[in-house]
């Protein structure tokens, strides 16, 4: 199936770029050096993070609470949040456990990260709450 994608409607399949009218791609200077700079600082953050995301997932695994009753981890979370210059309002609504840690930065869009960190009954983590809740905290 190289070379080959589906058409977004009519199901058609289309071999190449050439086929939906496009312009064959071409090298902006400087971009592939710019990105590669880019992945470079960006896996050095990820690096540097790298000790706290794993704290956070062990924390939540060793503090299994279910839904709607996690104090400790909710309270982990926003302290580790706001130690990295989140500001951290909690509780959210009339949820005491939930919280929004928000990070102000340049104008723009902006990037939302959900994440639940619940246990469930006499299994604790085997559904990889303490997982999702530590990719979103290395995420933002």
């Amino acid at each position: 199936m190289s070379g080959r994608m589906t058409a977004p409607t009519g199901g058609r399949l289309l071999r190449n770029w050439k086929s939906c009218g496009m312009k064959k791609p071409g090298k902006l200077p400087g971009l592939e050096t710019d990105l590669m700079e880019l992945k470079r600082k960006l896996l050095k953050h990820i690096d540097r993070l790298t000790p706290d995301i794993v704290e956070v997932s062990r924390f939540i695994h060793h503090h299994p609470e279910l839904g709607y009753q996690e104090r400790a981890c909710s309270r982990f979370l926003a302290e580790k949040l706001s130690l990295q210059g989140f500001r951290v309002e909690k509780p959210l609504k009339s949820l005491p456990t939930a919280f929004r840690a928000s990070l102000r930065g340049r104008r723009g869009p902006g990037v939302g990260f959900i994440a639940e960190y619940d246990a469930l009954p006499d299994i604790g983590h085997g559904c990889g709450h303490n997982l999702i809740a530590a990719s979103a905290y290395g995420a933002a």
